[in-house]
This record gives C-alpha cells, structure tokens and sequence, in this order.
C-alpha cells in the first residue's frame, strides 16, 4: 500500500522531470528559431533533431517514472508504444489518466517515431521536411502537455491527501 509520502515525492520528482522537458523545449525554440530564420546548414537540422530526440527522451522518462510507481508491466518488445498507451489509460482504484486528449497522443506518438528514426539515422543526413513536420507535432505537445501535467498532478495531490485520512 502506498503512503502519502510516496505519493508526494512522485509529484515533486514529475513536476522535476517536467522542468528537465521544459529545458529541452527552450533549447528546440532557439534551433527552430535559427532554422525559421534561414539556417539551412545540415548542423542546423541536427541540432533540431536532436532537442526533438532529447525532449522525447524526457517525456518518456516521465511516463516510465508513473508505469513504474504504479507496477504497470511492459512488453519488452514493444515498451516504448505500450508505455505511451499505459499513459491514456485510467486504472480504477489505482490512478488516473496522465494523457487525455487523443490529439496529444497522436503527436506524442508522431514525436517518439521521430525519435526512433533519429536513434538510427547513421551517416545519412536528416530531411529538413520530416524535421519541420515533427516540429510542428512537438509544438502540439508543447502547447497540450502542461494542463495534462497539471490535471494530473491535481489528481495525485487528491490521492494523497485522501491517503492521510484512512
């Protein structure tokens, strides 16, 4: 059974994991902002590409921080789709929802293939036009993510405090 306190430290190590993605997010705005610009130098696109990989790789570890609090298996075969699948699911009695919003789980889906597609792009150059269309994908994240973080925060703070009174 879990306690209040571990509840409490989940939220402050989410709400830390958040402001690790929010610092990969202020890196991708000065990439994307260069490339807008007129950058057009294959650095360029790889320095934008890899604040995009980065960002997942922080939002994933999000995700995994709440699969492993709440003992949700994964399949080592398909990990990284079922823990964004885990993530939309509430389980009764044990947590609620992080992700609500089809249209963010779509993107969030559209950026983790990027990501994978990054991991393994040796020696070929990246194409400026996938790159731009996962941008956009990750300006959805951006501007969706934050009220799911924020809801589900509420809704572990809720848990906790519900955890005092037993």
């Amino acid at each position: 059974m879990r306690r209040k306190e571990d509840f409490l430290l989940l939220i402050e190590t989410l709400k830390a994991d958040w402001s690790s993605c929010e610092e990969m997010i202020s890196d991708n705005r000065r990439a994307w902002e260069r490339v807008r610009q007129g950058a057009d130098d294959p650095l360029d696109w790889a320095a934008l590409g890899y604040t995009i990989h980065g960002f997942y790789n922080a939002l994933e570890g999000y995700f995994s921080r709440i699969s492993k609090f709440f003992e949700n298996n994964l399949s080592r075969d398909s990990w990284h789709k079922d823990l964004l699948d885990r993530m939309t699911l509430e389980i009764p009695g044990v947590r609620p929802a992080l992700l609500k919003t089809p249209e963010l789980v779509d993107a969030i889906g559209e950026v983790r293939g990027f990501r994978h597609v990054f991991r393994r792009h040796y020696g070929r150059r990246l194409k400026p036009e996938k790159v731009s269309t996962v941008q956009g994908y990750l300006d959805k994240v951006v501007q969706h993510f934050p009220e799911e973080h924020r809801r589900f925060i509420e809704e572990l703070r809720a848990i906790a405090e519900g955890l005092e009174e037993q």
